[in-house]
């Protein structure tokens, strides 16, 4: 009716003697526009038939003007009746915000019993939006909902959980609370926005070996250490470069991008520069050059070679399982032995075999010329590493190690380690290999080895800017 009455009174002022565009500025905008309007905003394509009259006349036989819609897509008109239930749902709510837009219905207060039970999850995004819109024009909205998509969504500040009849009032809850309920026995799954991180690396080599360490970490509880690291937030990893490239740049540049956005952040490499970036955590940040000074950690490489009896021992020590019960000053003497090591390859590296290819030959070279920078000492034997620093580990143990295996280039140290222990080769033929099978054979099966930084990153990443709760460990900062 609304549709005719409007489409009569033009009519006839038409036939009155005015232009059928005085006739718009006269009367108010169509209500089959403005409703278009509304079904575009709310990402509905549909759109009204406009009535037609073939008199301007109460009498004509178009007074019982039947709503039709058409397709915005296709063209095709669409009978009310062959919508879905949740976009007739959707529609309903639409029609309610035109009527209160146009002052037609002041309702004080709307109550909805679960109007969410058969809306599609990407619905429910629209519907909110047009409950705001009702909302602001000073209607109360009432809505009870078993969804957890729905309370997601909802603004935070505005969940009550009803409790059995009889037992209280309903009780104000945070959003987090309001879903633990609905989802009780379905722990797997976490909906809380604000809890999901979406952290971009610098590549999917570094996003998978971060996703499995941020694993391996997230269940893991020492009993004297709190590592801060969160089971109730998500960390989502993602490549900021394609295949295996990729950069501290790219990532600075994506999360740039994506400032508005408070769940996005970045995490990159120290690489012993100092930088000062909003929302990019720096792993290692003044103690560990990148990723692989974490993994080639040489109390993580010692207990990896003795696990896969690649030799016979370390420091005295046979069996990597000893490793979760040794002592600082034994871990210790672990990476001396280690250290020494990976200076013997590198002297070796000087003089490369003469059956070495040209590119080995570049590659050892750029090797031996990067770590002679670390070690300041020139091109001579490398019998000494030089400084040592302290550095903690998950178990809550400090060891002290050479600190040149914490400072030099990440892929100079692993051209080192596969020199130095050429079993490895086989592993580091698949991409990452090396540094994957490292972490999910020692350190998924001893998580106290994995180095402090780690868990220092990826708590800080937890507990950044966007997420609730409370403030990380300073015992972990």
């Amino acid at each position: 009716m609304l549709f005719f009455s409007h489409a009569l009174l033009h009519a006839n002022l038409v036939c009155s003697g005015k232009t059928p565009q005085e006739a718009d500025q006269l009367l108010n905008e169509p209500p089959w526009e403005r409703l278009d309007k509304i079904f575009n905003e709310a990402g509905i394509h549909l759109r009204c038939e406009a009535p037609l009259l073939r008199a301007a006349s109460v009498f004509t036989e178009d007074r019982d003007h039947v709503l039709r819609f058409k397709d915005s897509r296709t063209g095709q008109l669409v009978s009310p009746n062959s919508l879905s239930s949740g976009e007739k749902a959707l529609c309903a709510l639409l029609f309610l915000e035109y009527s209160t837009q146009l002052g037609a219905s002041r309702y004080g207060l709307i109550l909805l019993d679960e109007p969410d039970a058969h809306l599609h999850p990407d619905f429910v995004k629209r519907f909110f939006r047009v409950l705001v819109s009702i909302a602001a024009n000073g209607c109360r909205i009432v809505l009870t909902t078993h969804s957890p998509t729905t309370v997601a969504i909802a603004p935070e500040g505005s969940l009550y959980l009803l409790t059995e009849p009889g037992i209280g009032a309903p009780q104000k809850v945070s959003r987090a609370a309001a879903l633990a309920g609905l989802l009780s026995g379905v722990p797997a799954l976490s909906v809380i926005a604000e809890n999901n991180r979406q952290v971009f690396v610098e590549s999917q080599y570094d996003a998978s070996l971060y996703a499995s360490l941020y694993a391996i970490l997230r269940s893991y509880r020492p009993k004297d250490v709190d590592l801060g690291i969160r089971s109730d937030v998500s960390l989502s990893f993602v490549a900021s470069g394609s295949g295996g490239s990729g950069s501290c740049d790219q990532v600075v540049t994506v999360v740039e991008a994506l400032k508005n956005n408070p769940f996005v952040t970045g995490l990159i490499d120290w690489d012993r520069k100092d930088r000062k970036l909003e929302r990019v955590e720096i792993v290692g940040r003044g103690e560990r050059y990148s990723i692989e000074n974490f993994v080639f950690d040489p109390i993580v490489l010692a207990a990896f070679l003795l696990h896969l009896q690649y030799v016979p021992e370390i420091a005295g020590v046979k069996a990597s399982r000893t490793f979760t019960d040794a002592n600082p000053e034994t871990l210790s003497e672990i990476a001396d032995e280690i250290s020494e090591l990976l200076l013997d390859a590198l002297n070796k590296m000087q003089t490369p075999a003469a059956s070495a290819s040209r590119e080995e030959k570049e590659k050892f070279a750029a090797c031996v010329r990067e770590c002679a920078k670390v070690l300041q000492l020139g091109n001579q034997a490398y019998l000494d590493s030089g400084a040592r620093v302290e550095v903690g580990y998950c178990s809550g143990l400090s060891v002290s190690i050479p600190q040149w295996l914490l400072l030099v280039r990440g892929h100079d140290l692993e051209e080192l380690v596969i020199n130095a222990f050429p079993m490895l080769r086989s592993f580091h033929k698949r991409s990452n290999g090396l540094k994957t099978s490292i972490v999910e054979i020692i350190l998924a099966q001893y998580p106290e080895l994995i180095p402090l930084g780690i868990a220092r990153a990826l708590a800080a990443l937890q507990h950044g800017a966007g997420v609730t709760g409370d403030a990380m460990p300073t015992n972990v900062r």
